[in-house]
């Protein structure tokens, strides 16, 4: 298959979903959390147009009202739904009545509109994505924008957080491009990168710039200090399904972390805010 030309299609996605997490409904409350399109895209016009034409479906839709079903029914899960598209604007209805459990996180790259079209191919422009987080903002929903992985210096990943900032946007991360570095990009004609010309970069932290990050799990200080709570966890971070259900959690040391959540519901997340 070549990438950018074929799309794989889960249609029982949502009757799967409606089942896990009734399977998943007695785990901690802080561990209820998801992020929808972590690396993929479900909003592709193509995808969407032939869903609708072919099938008369909407996935995305139908995996919102499960969630959705499930909230209201006391099982509470909290939805980060990832996305480069001005197309989320379809939903915005389903969205809108679910302000008190998603954070929209639109993605951006890049400030430099050209980069963005050379590396980012069919994507949304940066206007386009500006207008979507303030389209969003205004309905109430919440909006962080993710500058990860980010081209750039620190003006750059700055102007970014002021652009979104001042289109609604309530949260910001940012994160460097993890294996290469970007100066030594830059100075790269694109023979040399296809040729494998470029050297990893080994052992330096994902976060560019710390201090612009905003409620975006960054660590809340008390006194100058982190506050340690004791909250339950499996022993295996990066668990599958059976390692939830099975698995006997523990209490382990967590330091209190600011997500925005405070801000949409009154649910408590532990020693997520």
């Amino acid at each position: 298959k070549k990438f950018f030309e074929n799309v794989a299609v889960q249609f029982n996605m949502a009757e799967r979903l409606d089942k896990h997490l009734e399977n998943l409904k007695e785990i901690p409350q802080h561990l209820k959390r998801v992020q929808i399109n972590e690396s993929n895209e479900y909003y592709l016009p193509q995808v969407i147009n032939e869903l609708k034409k072919q099938y008369n479906r909407d996935v995305m839709l139908e995996i919102l009202k499960v969630f959705e079903k499930h909230w209201d029914n006391g099982n509470k899960w909290m939805l980060h739904i990832l996305s480069k598209s001005h197309l989320i604007l379809n939903h915005l209805d389903q969205l809108k009545n679910m302000k008190h459990m998603v954070q929209i996180e639109i993605s951006i790259s890049s400030i430099d509109e050209k980069l963005i079209r050379d590396l980012e191919f069919y994507t949304p422009t940066i206007k386009k994505r500006m207008e979507t987080i303030n389209k969003l903002a205004t309905n109430d929903i919440f909006v962080r924008t993710m500058a990860m992985p980010f081209w750039g210096d620190y003006k750059e990943v700055e102007a970014i957080k002021k652009l979104s900032f001042n289109n609604g946007a309530r949260g910001f991360k940012n994160k460097r491009l993890n294996y290469f570095d970007w100066q030594q990009l830059q100075a790269l004609d694109y023979n040399d990168l296809i040729n494998d010309k470029v050297s990893r970069v080994q052992g330096r932290p994902d976060n560019m710039f710390e201090d612009l990050n905003e409620k975006s799990g960054e660590t809340l200080l008390f006194k100058g200090k982190p506050k340690i709570v004791n909250v339950s966890f499996p022993h295996v971070r990066k668990w599958s399904t059976p390692t939830i259900l099975d698995e006997k959690l523990s209490l382990q040391d967590q330091k209190i972390i600011d997500c925005g959540y405070s801000q949409l519901n009154k649910v408590k997340w532990a020693y997520i805010k």
